[in-house]
């Protein structure tokens, strides 16, 4: 479309200019306008003789055909034809063109229109036009990709901002959002080339609806978070009591079917719309349908079975404690683990038994009150009376330096005060406890003690 600075009829010489130069264009195929509407040709001066004769164009009636002499009658006629090409004021007029890049309804198509429009800007410099447009399927479809890939590149950078200030906050923590959001990107890039793959690899269509790369990211943020979001904050729970792996397991163990369950749900939902969508759209907007419902349902999927359920899992266990860091659980260990650099270490555990009097005597128990001691002690006693049929019995429990695990039977020792039975034997097994030694040293002198023990009765248990 060009603007021109006077009336077609009146700068007629002008729009012949413009016509040639788009015919000689190699974007277009064919042109048609104001000096050849119907086909047949008009000349500059032919034109502006059929104004002065007839009028505008547009204000024809086809009542004045009858009046026309035969000879003129198909000048008349493609004059009459061109009020389709002129507006009424005469000032803006239309060419209507063929593309050689194919059908306005292709990509191709749509991906010429710039060339497009670089032709019409010569033409209009051609006719002296104030100004040039294009219009069509072509263009429209051009803009309107343009306009959502505009609004993707300015959407996608605040809602990830958003989302990660969400996580941050329900996670306590400035490391999983970072990560999380990495696998939103991916899970979305994954799913629209999956769909490259089939529509155009295999389905040979020329391209993608222009709405599907907008429609994928938003359901896939926003799906991807919400299960995120249900999956990192039962880790987390599970995570205070467990070491993290077994943590992760069992957080997927408890929601892995709940997202599982909810993401077959969506995805069928989507491939219902793929197939009773199409049936119900129109012919030009059958693709639209199924390139959305079909490329929604394999990234619902692929986000379900593969990114939320191994991907994010997988990142946790290796990330380990950072995961929750700056929060105090990234410092703090699950309870019933051994403290930080004893994980490797393993304690000897030893029954020492004595015989005493048939008097009921108190029960003692020593034992360790974390495996980074070095020592034990003694806690209160409790009272138990004699056993029917057996003696009472002093029993001390201690986990003393490395070696692997082994119970010892007790046995009275009367060489060694550690074995000594009585208020003599618990006075040295105090006395050994209350003296630091290394670890190692300490339970290779209570092994060296065992083993050279002379063979004696043996305590009952």
């Amino acid at each position: 479309m060009l603007r021109l600075r006077q009336p077609a009829w009146a700068a007629a010489a002008s729009v012949a200019a413009a016509g040639r130069q788009l015919a000689a264009d190699p974007v277009f195929t064919s042109v048609s306008g104001p000096l050849n509407a119907n086909g047949t040709p008009l000349t500059a001066a032919k034109y502006a003789a059929l104004y002065a004769t007839y009028g505008s164009p547009r204000a024809m009636s086809t009542s004045a055909a009858a009046r026309v002499p035969r000879a003129e009658l198909a000048a008349y006629q493609s004059y009459r034809a061109s009020g389709s090409y002129v507006s009424a004021d005469g000032y803006t007029i239309s060419f209507a063109t063929s593309l050689a890049a194919g059908s306005a309804t292709t990509t191709p198509a749509a991906q010429a229109v710039p060339a497009v429009r670089a032709a019409a800007a010569r033409a209009a410099r051609a006719a002296g036009a104030s100004a040039s447009g294009v219009t069509g399927q072509a263009a429209f479809t051009y803009d309107v990709a343009r306009l959502s890939d505009s609004d993707l590149r300015t959407v996608i950078p605040i809602a990830i901002a958003v989302i990660a200030v969400l996580l941050a906050l329900v996670m306590r923590s400035l490391i999983a959002p970072l990560y999380l959001i990495v696998s939103v990107v991916l899970s979305y890039f994954s799913a629209l080339g999956l769909t490259v793959l089939v529509f155009i690899k295999a389905a040979g269509q020329p391209g993608l609806t222009f709405i599907l790369p907008f429609l994928l990211f938003m359901f896939l943020l926003a799906l991807g978070e919400d299960y995120n979001i249900l999956v990192m904050t039962r880790i987390r729970e599970e995570a205070h009591h467990l070491p993290l792996r077994e943590a992760v397991g069992r957080a997927l163990s408890v929601t892995g079917t709940t997202v599982t369950s909810a993401g077959l749900v969506l995805a069928g939902t989507f491939g219902v719309l793929a197939v009773v969508g199409s049936r119900s759209a129109g012919a030009q907007n059958v693709r639209t349908i199924v390139d959305v419902g079909v490329g929604l349902a394999l990234g619902v999927l692929m986000d379900t079975f593969l990114v939320r359920t191994l991907l994010v899992p997988a990142a946790a266990v290796l990330i380990g404690r950072w995961n929750w860091w700056p929060s105090a659980l990234s410092r703090a260990r699950p309870a019933g683990l051994p403290p930080a650099g004893t994980e490797g270490a393993s304690f000897t555990t030893y029954k020492l038994g004595c015989l005493t009097t048939c008097r009921p005597r108190p029960r003692w128990t020593c034992s360790r009150r974390s495996p980074a001691a070095d020592h034990g002690d003694l806690r209160a006693p409790r009272r138990a009376g004699p056993r029917p049929g057996r003696l009472p019995y002093l029993v001390g429990h201690c986990r003393l330096g490395h070696g692997p695990a082994r119970a010892v039977p007790g046995a009275r020792h009367r060489a060694d005060p550690l074995f000594r039975g009585g208020a003599g034997g618990l006075a040295a097994l105090a006395a050994e406890l209350a003296h630091p030694r290394p670890r190692v040293a300490a339970g290779a002198a209570v092994r060296a003690r065992l083993s050279a023990r002379p063979p004696g009765p043996a305590s009952s248990y």
